[in-house]
């Protein structure tokens, strides 16, 4: 569990002297630029939406020449899965930046019994921060296609070729990076993005009681046909049989 300490904001600061915090730091910057410095190791620059983790103990300051603005939190993380300090990007929905707000609302509300809501919500910030350092081996191009399909697999209208017209990289390229970067082609990455949501889908069918029809819209499939046909070639087994035999090894 990811128990949230502390939580403030910083408005229009330039220059935060050295100091230490005994949990996990958090600090997001929403506008402006600066640097973390620390007294062991290398320094770390940041801009706006551009999050900066640093370890319990660690001497450090936050200096900038332009001044900037954050959303800032400690938590105790004792298996936060880092060593040092670690910086990532928020992606382009500002999924941690919309998490720490929430964190910040029922921190500084009055809502009694909120310890589990801020629990929960330390563990998805955590969770964010470790998943999206795990993301920036992906140069920015590839990560942005990769978020799309992942956005938007399960609506039948999206398509990748008129994602990539209105990106500045040559499709081409493009694919051709990804592909590299990833081990699959774009459309590789969606249908296996599509069947990954297919198989968890047919997994829990105790649960969800859905039907074939059903599962293949939710997967953006039209043609229930042409996904069981897909949904074949890709696992060795039709979506009945691989219902079937998930539901043997739960009996």
């Amino acid at each position: 569990m990811h128990q949230i300490i502390s939580m403030g904001k910083h408005s229009k600061t330039y220059n935060v002297a050295l100091h230490f915090h005994n949990h996990w730091e958090v600090v997001y910057c929403t506008s402006g630029s600066g640097r973390f410095v620390f007294q062991d190791g290398p320094a770390v620059s940041y801009g706006k939406n551009e999050v900066v983790a640093i370890p319990p103990n660690t001497l450090h300051s936050n200096l900038s020449d332009t001044g900037f603005t954050n959303l800032h939190l400690t938590f105790d993380a004792a298996a936060f899965p880092f060593k040092t300090p670690i910086k990532v990007f928020d992606n382009e929905n500002k999924h941690i930046l919309a998490a720490l707000n929430q964190a910040y609302f029922y921190f500084m509300s009055d809502i009694e019994n909120k310890d589990g809501v801020m629990t929960s919500l330390g563990d998805l910030i955590a969770n964010y921060l470790i998943s999206f350092v795990a993301r920036e081996r992906f140069s920015p191009g590839v990560e942005k296609l990769r978020a799309a399909i992942i956005v938007n697999f399960a609506d039948p209208r999206f398509s990748i070729d008129s994602f990539m017209q209105n990106e500045p990289n040559n499709p081409d390229y493009l694919r051709k990076i990804f592909k590299k970067e990833t081990g699959l082609s774009p459309l590789g990455f969606l249908t296996t993005t599509k069947m990954t949501f297919a198989k968890k889908l047919l997994a829990n069918q105790t649960i969800n009681h859905l039907n074939i029809n059903e599962i293949a819209s939710m997967c953006g499939y039209d043609d229930a046909l042409y996904f069981s046909r897909v949904f074949k070639k890709q696992t060795g087994l039709s979506p009945k049989a691989f219902m079937d035999e998930c539901q043997k090894e739960k009996d």
